[in-house]
């Protein structure tokens, strides 16, 4: 035999098992679905969600700028994708929805486009999740105005439900050619190993304990996955905060001084705040009460800390979904309620009159 058959054979030798052991693991592990398996090496089998989550067969219109008008512009980030929580607030009002991506749009930009001064939408929505907060409003060397007066406007639109069908959708728990997946076998293993060898997660996922076993519906239902920037949130600095919102108040006060569109902000708890009052060591855990700080500086923002938290306690299970940094469909229902009481409250949007 030849060096270089030789050196086949080994070659061979060493593919063939590590080959099958890939396979054999991504079946066992189950087909690959959410960021926070991907990204820390988790098994779907262990923290997949069971059951349905529904969907409705709304799609709100994603827009690169605002060019027609709509009752209400989103502007959000990834947990305002198109067809989420703003289907069930199209369900729940009947109202026409636009979606921007927060990221890809200039607010004093779009003030000041000819359709926005034209026609602008009578509500504004700004969306950002927690986590993201301080970097996408906090900003150094501004001044901020927030001594100059608001303008109020209530354009009091009336809810006009549609009937919409749900749709529901399960988890795929079986392997196929289309989703076997051998590098997350690959990463999996490689968690299992690094597990054994040191107690350090380098991965960009965290674990915690739950004290609880009935807040989500996958196989090791009392342990949390989140993650990690969550935890950074305990070295945010006051003055940051206050700068951030600062900025937030100025935007309010510039999109509703046309007298015509009502300002909302929503402020999207993460996974680590909504779930904080049933880890087991809440030691060095974050605790900003960020909502609570927007609100007293005259920020119009619905409390949907609360109406998540609430629905929590009440053991509504998949809030967000547990392999997922963001919610399931129940979540995007709260949301939307959320928003919807919160206009209500203002006065912008009215119960149909009765005949």
């Amino acid at each position: 035999m030849s060096a270089a058959q030789r050196y086949l054979t080994v070659f061979f030798v060493i593919l063939i098992p590590t080959l099958a052991g890939l396979i054999i693991t991504a079946i066992k592990i189950e087909p690959l679905d959410g960021p926070l398996t991907r990204m820390g090496g988790y098994a779907e089998r262990d923290f997949g969600w069971s059951g349905q989550q529904q969907t409705l067969g709304i799609d709100d219109v994603s827009v690169p700028a605002y060019r027609d008008y709509a009752d209400v512009l989103v502007i959000g980030d990834s947990f305002s994708k198109p067809g989420l929580w703003q289907a069930y607030l199209t369900r729940n009002t009947g109202l026409s929805v636009q979606t921007l991506d927060l990221g890809k749009t200039s607010f004093s930009g779009l003030l000041q486009t000819a359709v926005f001064v034209k026609n602008p939408p009578k509500i504004v929505v700004v969306e950002s999740v927690e986590v993201f907060f301080l970097t996408k409003f906090r900003q150094s060397n501004t001044a901020c105005k927030t001594d100059q007066e608001q303008a109020v406007f209530s354009p009091a639109l009336e809810i006009k439900p549609k009937s919409v069908p749900f749709q529901t959708k399960e988890r795929q728990k079986t392997i196929s050619l289309d989703n076997l997946n051998l590098n997350y076998a690959w990463v999996y293993w490689k968690k299992a190993l690094t597990s054994r060898l040191s107690e350090q997660d380098n991965s960009p996922v965290a674990h915690f304990q739950l004290t609880r076993k009935d807040l989500f519906s996958n196989r090791l239902s009392d342990q949390l996955l989140v993650y990690k920037p969550d935890l950074d949130k305990s070295f945010w600095q006051n003055q940051d905060i206050a700068a951030a919102t600062c900025q937030l108040r100025d935007l309010q006060r510039e999109f509703q001084a046309n007298r015509k569109t009502v300002f909302v902000f929503v402020l999207v708890p993460d996974k680590l705040t909504a779930y904080t009052t049933f880890i087991a060591d809440k030691v060095d855990l974050p605790r900003l009460e960020l909502n609570n700080q927007l609100l007293q500086r005259g920020i119009q923002a619905p409390d949907l800390y609360r109406d998540i938290a609430q629905a929590i306690a009440k053991s509504e299970q998949d809030i967000y979904l547990p392999n997922e940094t963001h919610y399931g469909s129940r979540g995007h229902e709260i949301m939307a309620l959320s928003l919807q009481h919160y206009l209500q409250k203002l006065g912008v949007l009215k119960q149909p009159a009765k005949i």
